[in-house]
């Protein structure tokens, strides 16, 4: 039988300041990767662009090429999109009752309440649930996003070497 009583709240900030320091070295880990394979999809595509370009291709090939470089330019927006910060936009709304955000801080900040909208912050466990909640949902929206810019920039490369492979069994 368990304990219904909570373990100590020292103990369940631990655990909560765990997941968001995790959560946010995970969020850096992938914004790497990505920005690495970013920057080779997109000179790829560049230099695909340029030394290959459609006009001299037959046109089935030439149809394989634009089909492969429209998903490439999915996969390149898909891979940027997943990189983009997860910060909600600020709107001018009336300061805040309680601070969560770094929009919130500087909207009270503005109005001159920062000390008291934070002294009306919840609870650290409960300031510390909605923080882990807001960047599991951006990590998620991270990784579908890459999951996504990845398939589309895989299909293009499938699309691509199957436009050079038509392109010279044409010639």
């Amino acid at each position: 039988m368990t304990d219904p009583t909570p373990p100590p709240v020292a103990d369940r900030i631990r655990v909560r300041t765990d997941l968001i320091a995790s959560m946010r070295a995970e969020a850096a880990r992938s914004d790497g990767q990505v920005g690495i394979v970013l920057a080779g999809a997109i000179a790829a595509a560049g230099f695909i662009a340029t030394t290959w370009p459609p006009t001299h291709l037959p046109t089935v090939v030439a149809v394989l090429w634009w089909v492969g470089m429209g998903t490439a330019a999915g996969g390149i927006t898909a891979l940027g999109l997943s990189l983009f910060p997860a910060v909600p936009p600020r709107r001018p709304v009336a300061p805040p009752a309680a601070v969560f955000h770094c929009w919130d801080v500087l909207a009270a900040a503005d109005a001159g309440v920062l000390g008291d909208a934070l002294d009306r912050t919840p609870t650290a466990v409960a300031a510390a649930d909605r923080q882990t909640h807001t960047l599991a949902a951006i990590l998620a929206a991270k990784w579908h996003g890459n999951r996504i810019g990845l398939a589309l920039l895989g299909t293009a490369m499938i699309l691509l070497a199957a436009t050079g492979i038509t392109g010279l069994a044409t010639s």
